[in-house]
């Protein structure tokens, strides 16, 4: 069945996430911090330096052939820091991230859930994340029994996704604009705290549609 858009409401989410660490360790990673100056569209591509960041995308669609026929989806590309600067190592495996991936489809009338997942080492052959200038923002081999890339892309008018998981009977591929609506920052500044004490925070931005 084939599928198209429908008030496609999305949210981009890229957060960067201050962790909390323990007295004995050092503090190397880089902090979220309510006086960051945000700039766009340099700020949809990856942050090094952060231990945790990700892009995050859900939205409704219709069929083509029956637009009462109502799907929901989700696309999540993440960063997982493991290293604040690349190893000191002569080799292709050697990673200062890892990146994990999550895509799901709803089937609102047959209350059907597809869900598929993969985490890898951010190396050449595996996964990696774009540089400023790049169409690419972020990139993972599918899931093992799959020979595709999933792939998440920065467009003029918005992004594209694209995840394929064949034993799941799972794939998406999609252009998602932003209707022109304006970046929203979440919490002052686009600092959102997320503890009491202040310790974790993020800096966090969305699209409404």
């Amino acid at each position: 069945m084939k599928m198209r858009s429908r008030q496609l409401h999305i949210a981009l989410l890229v957060v960067v996430v201050l962790l909390v660490t323990g007295a004995a360790e050092t503090p190397r990673w880089r902090q979220a911090s309510p006086d960051y100056q945000w700039n766009f569209p340099r700020d949809h591509w990856s942050h090094p330096g952060y231990r945790t960041e990700w892009w995050y995308f859900t939205g409704h669609l219709a069929a083509t052939d029956d637009p009462d026929r109502q799907f929901g989806f989700q696309f999540t590309l993440f960063r997982v820091g493991l290293l604040p600067e690349a190893p000191d190592l002569d080799s292709a495996w050697a990673a200062t991230d890892l990146v994990m991936t999550h895509a799901a489809l709803s089937d609102f009338e047959s209350g059907d859930h597809l869900f598929s997942e993969a985490l890898y080492r951010a190396t050449p052959h595996l996964g990696g994340f774009g540089t400023y200038g790049d169409t690419l923002l972020a990139w993972s081999r599918a899931p093992a029994g799959t020979d595709a890339i999933w792939r998440l892309e920065r467009r003029a008018d918005g992004f594209a996704i694209r995840a394929r998981d064949d034993r799941r009977q799972l794939a998406l591929d999609l252009v998602l604009t932003t209707d022109d609506r304006p970046v929203v920052l979440q919490g002052p500044g686009g600092y959102s705290l997320k503890s009491s004490d202040g310790e974790a925070a993020s800096q966090y931005y969305s699209y409404t549609r």
